[in-house]
C-alpha cells in the first residue's frame, strides 16, 4: 500500500495506524511514506503504480492532485473529507475519512485490504474518474486539412 502524507500530519498518527495494522494482522508488504511534495529526484511515476491504494489523510488540502495521479494509474484512493479532496473522491473510486480519527483511517484501510472485490471495483472506475479532471481538444482544422 501507499501513504502519501501532507507534511502537517503528526508522525505519531502514522505509528498509531501501523499499530492498528499489526493488531488486525494485516499483511503489509510495503508502505511508502511521502511527506510533503516530492523532490525532482523522487521516482513518483514508478511509486504510484506499484501501490495498491493511495492514502491522503491531510488536515487541509486545496485540491489533491496526487489523488488524480493515483486514479489515472487505476488505483483506489482514501482521502480526508476536507477541502478539494471531497470534490475528487466519489463512492465509486475511494473512501473519505476523518483525518482527526485514527479509527476512521484504519477502518478505510481495513476495508481496502480485506475486501478484494471492493478494491477491484474501485480500481475499474479510477481511470474514468481521473478523466473527469482532464480536457481534450481536437483541433478539427488540422484534422481536415
Amino acid at each position: 500500500g501507499q501513504f502519501s502524507l501532507n507534511k502537517r500530519v503528526d508522525l505519531e498518527k502514522i505509528y498509531q495506524i501501523l499499530d492498528v495494522a499489526v493488531t488486525k494482522g494485516w499483511r503489509l508488504v510495503k508502505f511508502y511514506f511521502m511527506i510533503g511534495l516530492p523532490d525532482e529526484g523522487n521516482d513518483v511515476e514508478n511509486i504510484i503504480p506499484s501501490c495498491d491504494v493511495l492514502i491522503l489523510p491531510s488536515f487541509s488540502e486545496s485540491f489533491g492532485l496526487v489523488l488524480i495521479e493515483a486514479l489515472a494509474c487505476g488505483k483506489p484512493v482514501i482521502g480526508s473529507n476536507v477541502g478539494g479532496i471531497t470534490e475528487i473522491i466519489t463512492d465509486d473510486v475511494g473512501l473519505l475519512v476523518d483525518p482527526n480519527k485514527i479509527s476512521s483511517i484504519a477502518r478505510a484501510i481495513d476495508k481496502m485490504i480485506n475486501d478484494n472485490d471492493f478494491r477491484y471495483m474501485l480500481s475499474l472506475n479510477a481511470r474514468n474518474r481521473a478523466m473527469d479532471f482532464s480536457t481534450m481538444t481536437i483541433p478539427y482544422d488540422e484534422v481536415y486539412e
